[in-house]
């Protein structure tokens, strides 16, 4: 079944802007319909069951300075 880009950011607790992001990525299956998406919802509940940190990922200059304090 398909949904919109909409309902598949709040089962993720996403943006719409990140969701579209992840579609263009190519990390989200969906389809163009006019200037809609439509979104696999079982591809969406395959994200849901990953672990995700919320956040930006640390990088290395900023991980070297964590372990020094």
């Amino acid at each position: 079944m398909d949904i919109a880009v909409k309902e598949a950011a709040q089962r993720l607790g996403v943006s719409e802007s990140r969701i579209r992001q992840l579609l263009v990525a190519g990390d989200l299956h969906g389809r163009r319909m006019g200037r809609a998406w439509l979104i696999d919802s079982d591809d969406v509940a395959r994200l849901q069951g990953q672990q995700r940190r919320p956040g930006r990922p640390v990088g290395p200059s900023v991980r070297g300075q964590l372990l020094i304090s």
